[in-house]
């Protein structure tokens, strides 16, 4: 059972959020930073996350996406008392890749009483997924 804790090589805290069993496991991300108000994770570019054309599947684009934005506010919460869940996602797929990783990098530009609005960089979007050519 793999939790964020032992990813981010902590050896207690995130007991509530186990990655196995899930889309992150099946899709082959990984957490890579999380500090507060920050969260990079990766995914392999492979079958799991190909279309049927050998190119990454733009779903598998926003599921990467969706998952930096849920951990870094999960971490923004009282994690005993509080829940959180996506409203709204928005993705344009402009440039097709056929394999290596993607990195996703969110970052939190508003944190209110009960919701939270993230950022993409370079642009004002909410989060960018680099290809590896950027």
């Amino acid at each position: 059972m793999e939790k964020l804790c032992e990813i981010m090589g902590r050896e207690k805290g995130d007991e509530n959020m186990d990655t196995s069993k899930t889309l992150i496991e099946t899709l082959g991300i990984k957490v890579t930073k999380l500090e507060e108000g920050l969260v990079t994770a990766t995914m392999p570019v492979d079958e799991r996350t190909h279309q049927p054309f050998g190119v990454l599947h733009g779903g598998a684009s926003v599921a990467l996406a969706e998952t930096v934005a849920s951990v870094g506010t999960y971490h923004l919460v009282d994690q005993d008392t509080e829940s959180c869940a996506g409203l709204e996602i928005n993705a344009n797929h402009i440039k097709a890749k056929k394999d290596g990783i993607v990195t996703a990098i969110a970052t939190i530009l508003h944190r209110g009483r009960t919701t939270n609005c993230g950022r993409r960089r370079p642009t004002n979007l909410r989060f960018q997924v680099y290809n590896g050519s950027n």
